[in-house]
């Protein structure tokens, strides 16, 4: 009844109120622009709420909605829904028949379902679209239709593709959030060719190939091992960036200086700057430079192939991680000495590993291996050899090649071998006692 006589109200504002339920008498509020009900208890909307005409911003954060009646499809001038921190598991289609609607955050819900629009004409207006921390297993399908899309989440959710399709579409994008999912595969090349995209985030997936250098770097400067903003100019980088600490879209700002520190504070390699404007010969510059990378207990799950663009790498320290998969283009870091790849969740070497003729130390503690490759017999100069804490049986022969020879310039150069007890009486541990190289079993 109050709300009978509010027939000029244009904003109102009831957040934190303990608002269990909401009368239908809210549609008569046709004047409405502004409405703020945030962190209250409220768990459904009644379809009157299509009868607020006028409303162009509605605010339900934090509430315990899980369901949305198809007469919000109604509010032909709302531009911005916030519906972050509810229970939501899917959107209803006529949510999108908003057509003025451009700003829409559902982060922190349970949606497994986005639902397709009606017609893709009507995501015409989207600038903005949040859906971090959901339970979705694939990538929205009607990203390619998002034309004016700028800024972009779906982090933390069970995605294991994004689609080259979806890149391609997204011409206007200038901020892309995709970490902490399940990808392995990112569409490198076509999101490197967006003219307007200045911040990629993509850390803590699985990552086999990110498919361009430029996604390289940017992978390496999310980790804080080198300094890479995507655009030439970083003050571009915090126009919107991560969510990294409160994972809500009003952190961007805030999170790219926190980021631009942290990243300073953690490098371990940083190259020599470079005057190169254009970004893809600026990453390959910045790859090329590289001699050193210290990438340890990172919660890294996947190291794309791309590292293989990192030439000049003496040293890679990268243990402490979740990585399965060693990428056979990091044989091609031929000036590689050093590299540890301990107390990860690797199964299996790349036979190409023997093409690393200066490697000196090589560190494969504590993962899933069962076999050595033959071709690690190759690494002439090898002079430490951690396999501790595997699963190996019995070890190539050819890794005989490694012992030193008494009196003959052809033999290795190992010195210390640390293995498993179970490998003590191993014929090529035995030969390396006989040689004079210190092996050290695992202490039980």
């Amino acid at each position: 009844k109050t709300f009978h006589w509010c027939k000029s109200l244009k904003r109102l504002e009831l957040p934190s109120n303990s608002l269990f339920t909401l009368r239908k008498t809210f549609g008569n509020l046709g004047t409405l622009e502004y409405l703020d009900l945030n962190f209250n208890k409220i768990m459904f909307l009644p379809g009157e709420f299509g009868n607020l005409s006028s409303l162009r911003e509605l605010h339900l954060r934090n509430n315990r909605v899980s369901s949305l009646p198809d007469q919000l499809g109604n509010l032909k001038k709302l531009e911005k829904l916030d519906l972050r921190q509810n229970k939501l598991t899917r959107l209803p289609s006529k949510i999108w028949e908003c057509k003025s609607l451009k700003i829409l955050y559902l982060d922190k819900n349970q949606i497994t379902d986005i639902g397709l629009p009606i017609s893709m004409r009507s995501l015409d207006s989207l600038e903005e679209l949040s859906l971090y921390a959901n339970k979705l297993e694939r990538s929205p399908t009607f990203l390619e239709h998002l034309g004016n899309l700028r800024k972009l989440w779906l982090s933390q959710n069970n995605i294991c593709d994004f689609p080259s399709e979806a890149a391609q579409g997204l011409k206007k994008l200038e901020v892309l959030h995709v970490d902490r999912n399940n990808i392995r595969i990112l569409p490198g090349k076509h999101l490197a060719a967006l003219p307007n995209l200045a911040y990629v985030s993509c850390k803590k997936n699985p990552l086999e190939s990110v498919g361009h250098p430029l996604l390289m770097a940017r992978w390496l400067h999310e980790y804080g091992a080198i300094r890479f903003p995507m655009a030439q100019d970083s003050t571009q980088e915090a126009k919107g960036t991560d969510m990294m600490d409160d994972k809500t879209p009003e952190a961007s700002a805030r999170s790219a200086k926190s980021d631009s520190k942290s990243d300073d504070s953690k490098s371990t390699a940083e190259p020599r700057s470079t005057s190169i404007s254009d970004p893809c010969e600026r990453a390959l510059a910045k790859l090329g430079e590289l001699e050193s990378l210290n990438l340890s207990n990172r919660d890294i799950g996947g190291l794309p192939s791309q590292i293989g663009h990192c030439r000049r790498l003496r040293e890679l320290i990268i243990n402490v991680n979740k990585i399965r998969v060693v990428p056979k283009e990091l044989c091609e870091c031929l000036f590689l000495e050093k590299l540890n790849l301990g107390h990860n969740r690797i199964r299996v070497l790349p036979e190409e590993i023997g093409q690393l003729k200066r490697l000196t130390e090589l560190d494969l503690t504590h993962n899933e291996l069962k076999r050595i490759p033959d071709t690690v017999g190759k690494l002439m100069n090898l002079k430490t050899l951690w396999l501790r804490g595997n699963q190996i049986a019995n070890l190539p022969v050819t890794l005989l090649n490694l012992a030193p020879h008494e009196n003959d310039e052809s033999g290795g150069e190992m010195t210390v071998f640390y293995m498993d007890k179970a490998l003590a009486d191993d014929p090529v541990t035995k030969a390396y006692i006989k040689a004079g190289v210190v092996c050290l079993p695992r202490k039980l």
